[in-house]
């Protein structure tokens, strides 16, 4: 049972007395999506418990397992204050687990747990402890628990369509006891019973993301060059949310992992376009292949996979972008669409040509548009408004 403020100052039933402590830390996240809206609850381990839970960390707990408790004789209020005290005495100044550094554990197995790349904790619900018997210890304990809720995570895609746990949605109702036959935990209806941690699940909230655009230039390019800031322009004027990194450049700074590093500080998933000129194609295809990121639209423009054998400046930043099975691109984005030109001077025609037919649903082809850059005279390129609006 959870230890409630109407029965501290009543006595622990001797048959109910606690021979163990233990702990846990539980991490909230509430979200709001097209289809889901509520708490994510997990079925850790449906064969020893099913029972659904907020995540929680166990692997840096406090525990005891044979705890004698000073007295027999003790209220709730005063067991919990001789729990408080060790708990204090051991686990933070001894073990030097501060609550700085128990959030931060909490942060990291969250993060490894589901494959994200960040996250933020900005607000503690209330904690409480609960006494109750452990039916794989065969004795009472009295447990400790920490609960936080989650303020920003880096992909929610990533996190709704995780495989380690069996995973449901609770809405932020404390009479739900069970959802789809399997029981909620206790402590979950019990903190939705505060008005004060209803307050932070709900400005928490993690809303799904809108549609965004990136638009990535090529080698030794720029963010401002060719038709970028044109096209920047014109997607806002459609209120669409645009970012336009500047990439690294120069040899020996260009390169697969330095543009990689841009990229994961970028949101990312499945209602992102992205649009690319020349080297930055393959690198899209190769980035996303290997973080296993779906998205909604991939429009390349004079895309390449080969060596341009031009300059050899050229060759050496573009050799790691390069890979042998980019048509896997197709797993995680099924909308692909291709421009170039008839008259490219850097790509050979056949160079792009083999690249769009290997990945894309459509072609476009350019007539005399060279690099479709603005050396071509492209400071606009209206004909890719097509595939936008």
């Amino acid at each position: 049972m959870i230890i409630t403020k109407d029965i501290l100052n009543k006595k622990v039933p001797e048959e109910m007395f606690p021979t163990r402590l233990d702990s846990a830390m539980n991490l909230y996240c509430t979200i709001e999506t097209k289809d889901y809206q509520g708490l994510i609850l997990y079925n850790v381990n449906p064969t020893t418990w099913n029972c659904l839970y907020p995540f929680f960390e166990l692997n840096h707990k406090f525990t005891i397992d044979n705890y004698n408790f000073s007295s027999h004789d003790l209220t709730f209020k005063e067991l919990i204050s001789e729990y408080k005290n060790t708990y204090q005495e051991i686990h933070e100044r001894k073990n030097n687990y501060t609550k700085e550094k128990r959030t931060e554990i909490l942060l990291e197995e969250y993060l490894k747990t589901f494959d994200l790349k960040s996250a933020k904790i900005k607000d503690e619900l209330e904690p409480y402890y609960e006494l109750k018997f452990s039916k794989s210890k065969n004795v009472w304990t009295l447990y400790y628990f920490e609960n936080y809720v989650v303020s920003e995570i880096d992909n929610l895609d990533i996190l709704l369509n995780q495989q380690k746990y069996s995973q449901y949605f609770m809405t932020l109702d404390k009479n739900i006891s069970q959802i789809n036959g399997i029981e909620v935990v206790s402590n979950v209806p019990y903190l939705l019973e505060s008005k004060s941690n209803l307050e932070k699940l709900q400005k928490n909230k993690i809303v799904e993301m809108s549609e965004n655009y990136i638009i990535i230039h090529g080698s030794f390019g720029s963010k401002d060059g060719n038709w970028f800031p044109w096209l920047k322009k014109e997607l806002e004027n459609q209120h669409k949310k645009v970012v336009v990194p500047q990439m690294p450049i120069g040899v020996g700074i260009q390169n697969f992992d330095s543009w990689s590093k841009v990229l994961d500080n970028l949101i990312i998933g499945e209602n992102t376009t992205i649009i690319a000129h020349s080297i930055a194609p393959i690198f899209i295809c190769k980035y996303l292949m290997m973080k296993k990121r779906k998205v909604k639209k991939l429009i390349f423009v004079c895309g390449f996979n080969q060596y341009l054998g031009i300059d050899p400046d050229f060759d050496a930043v573009n050799e790691s972008m390069f890979l042998d099975n980019y048509e896997e691109i197709k797993k995680y984005c099924n909308n692909i669409a291709c421009y170039y030109s008839n008259n490219d001077p850097y790509v050979e025609f056949q160079k792009e040509k083999e690249f769009a037919d290997t990945i894309s649903n459509r072609q476009y082809i350019i007539e005399n548009a060279g690099h479709i850059n603005e050396e071509s005279g492209y400071t606009e390129f209206r004909e890719i408004l097509k595939e936008i609006e």
